[in-house]
């Protein structure tokens, strides 16, 4: 009779941990620049499971408003998490007021075990870059008619003639 072999393949039963400091940047107080290109940073080690270690599968990072926890924006979705950073080009649409947002991972094991974290002590703002602003005062200018710029030169010269 031939030998068999029974295969089992362990199952996590507990899902993947979050730590609350697994989040390195943005930290706490952080001022981001948009719309800019910047860099999410976490701590693979800080995000773990049982079965999986740091094998670890980060289904979504998303941004919400901290007062509100609605969220506005999503950085990445389906990365593995040993490589500890991902690329975001913060949207312009977030910039303005005071507002705070916070991060949210949500991750998955390969038991399809889910755990999320929303990083409540890393709240940062979003403010618009300065050569945003100087962009946009450019345009405006050249978007002034040229004539009217004209006239507007001609008066000048026209009421120094007329007072000498």
């Amino acid at each position: 009779m031939p030998e068999r072999h029974i295969f089992s393949k362990s199952l996590s039963f507990s899902p993947p941990q979050i730590a609350t400091n697994a989040l390195i940047f943005p930290s706490a107080g952080t001022i981001l620049l948009a719309p800019s290109p910047t860099n999410i940073l976490w701590n693979f080690e800080k995000i773990t499971d049982d079965f999986d270690g740091t094998n670890l599968m980060i289904t979504k990072i998303s941004v919400h408003i901290a007062e509100t926890t609605n969220e506005v924006s999503i950085v990445t979705n389906n990365i593995y998490n040993f490589l500890g950073q991902v690329p975001w080009f913060v949207p312009e649409n977030l910039w303005g007021g005071n507002t705070n947002y916070v991060l949210k991972f949500e991750v998955v094991n390969s038991s399809s075990l889910t755990n999320s974290r929303t990083f409540w002590d890393n709240e940062f703002t979003i403010i618009p870059e300065p050569l945003g602003i100087w962009i946009m005062i450019v345009l405006g200018v050249l978007f002034i008619k040229p004539d009217m710029l004209l006239i507007n030169h001609k008066s000048l010269f026209s009421k120094k003639e007329n007072h000498s």
